[in-house]
Formats: C-alpha cells, sequence, structure tokens
C-alpha cells in the first residue's frame, strides 16, 4: 500500500512545537483503488496532553465516528512508559511512541493489527516511520 512517516521539533525560542506527518502511497495502490481497494482511514488529534480529562471521551468519539484504521496522536506531553495505560483503554493494542522532551511534543501511532499491518522501517527520538498494508 504504501509508507508513513512521522516526527516532531521543538523550537528553542518559544518552546513551541511542529509535527510533520508524510504519507507515500504506492503506484500500483492507485490500479487496486480502481477495481475495489477499500481506503486507508487515517485520524490526526493534536490533543495537548493525554492527560488532559477530556483525552478519552473525544479520542473515542472521534474513533466512532471516522472509525480509523490508524491514528496520530500529537503532542501527548507523555513518555511512553507513562502513556502505556493511557494507549491501552483506547481500544488500539498496536503502538509506536516518540517521547515528548520535558513537556514538549511527543506523538502515538496507534492501530489496530487485525485491521492493518504496520511494518517499522526506522525510529529516532524525534521521528518514525513504518511501511502500512491491509492484512490478507
Amino acid at each position: 500500500m504504501g509508507s508513513i512517516s512521522a516526527a516532531f521539533d521543538i523550537y528553542p525560542s518559544d518552546h513551541s512545537t511542529i509535527h510533520r506527518l508524510r504519507l507515500d502511497l504506492d503506484k500500483g495502490n492507485i490500479v487496486e483503488e480502481e477495481v475495489g481497494e477499500r481506503p486507508l482511514i487515517i485520524l490526526i488529534l493534536n490533543v495537548a496532553g493525554v492527560g488532559n480529562p477530556d483525552f478519552q471521551t473525544e479520542f473515542a468519539k472521534n474513533c466512532h465516528k471516522h472509525n480509523p484504521h490508524l491514528v496520530f496522536v500529537t503532542k501527548t506531553r507523555m513518555r511512553e512508559n507513562e502513556g502505556r495505560f493511557a494507549r491501552n483503554s483506547v481500544n488500539f493494542p498496536s503502538a509506536i511512541s516518540l517521547d515528548p522532551i520535558a513537556y514538549f511534543g511527543g506523538i502515538w501511532m496507534l492501530w489496530n493489527h487485525q485491521t492493518l499491518t504496520v511494518q517499522l522501517t526506522h525510529k529516532t527520538n524525534h521521528f518514525v516511520a513504518a511501511d502500512l498494508s491491509f492484512p490478507i
């Protein structure tokens, strides 16, 4: 199907963050779509902290409304080990996490391995890349 990457940077002058997502589709995907291939649904949520009391309610509402295959949660403001319970409670059993720097940034990439196959290809402190495909 293709590949996806996500990254974030922090500007030192004001500690603001910028998050970047990139989706690259295989050229063969165009032909497959013409014969009825299902669309890939990606939900991107900027939550300003998963510790926010409204996070789980808003997350569940958006997931129910859009039924995504893949979810990116940006500005998590929570390290991987602190966020494990929150990630597990949102019904996406598979995850890749980029930790924030201090209180700034952070990205979760969430998916259900029964509806989407994600193969990690590269990961650093601020960048993650993966190949995507639908399970056969």
